[in-house]
């Protein structure tokens, strides 16, 4: 490994930060940068649609309301793991009702030039990858939740679908799964989140994924 490609692996993420307000609004953004002018790129571009899509909304009578919608985005960048990097954005917003929507978007960069990789992009072509992550993360989550884990929400939500793993990153030398809010387990539980060892994805996971 170069002294350079060290570097970019050890190098912390640094933050922007910005926030603002509309008639009935509120609105604030911290979210990490990569310093790779690529990943930095698609993580703004998600965060400002996030941004304008809740605006556009806040925008319909405003001094009708009583409370004041909000919206809050953050992020978090996991360790590099040899040649990918991970971020994970939450939108939290409020529009009203008995509670706030959480939206989020994962993301992994290859940490030599930034470019965004899909998720099936870290599995062997025709490997059934989907299957193997619902199997044990199942396993996982029932484990996790006790008792919340043992009705139909953790079958439901696990089954191999691209909706149901959309949100996968890697952190050093683990796979991390992150479910929504009511996609395993009821809403009081929040979101969950799985950490398999890389090496038990070893069937699966495409070997320059495994090399660091």
């Amino acid at each position: 490994m170069s002294l350079l490609f060290s570097l970019v692996l050890a190098m912390p993420a640094w933050g922007a930060a910005s926030s603002g307000t509309a008639p009935g609004a509120k609105w604030s953004i911290s979210m990490p940068r990569m310093g790779l002018a690529a990943a930095d790129r698609a993580l703004e571009a998600w965060a400002k649609a996030q941004r304008d899509e809740f605006l556009a909304l806040s925008s319909e009578a405003p001094s009708e309301r009583f409370v004041p919608y909000e919206f809050v985005l953050t992020g978090s960048s996991l360790p590099a793991s040899g040649r990918l990097a991970s971020v994970l954005l939450s939108a939290w917003s409020f529009t009203g009702g008995a509670h706030g929507n959480m939206r989020e978007e994962a993301f992994l960069f290859e940490t030599k030039g930034g470019r965004r990789v899909k998720t099936a992009d870290l599995f062997k072509p025709g490997a059934p990858w989907k299957e193997e992550l619902s199997r044990l993360c199942a396993a996982e989550l029932r484990k996790s939740l006790g008792a919340d884990g043992r009705g139909v929400w953790v079958g439901e939500g696990t089954k191999p679908t691209d909706e149901n793993f959309s949100l996968v990153m890697v952190s050093g030398r683990e796979l991390v799964v992150r479910f929504g809010a009511y996609q395993v387990a009821p809403y009081v539980n929040g979101p969950q989140t799985v950490r398999l060892p890389l090496d038990a994805l070893r069937a699966v996971l495409r070997g320059q994924y495994l090399q660091f």
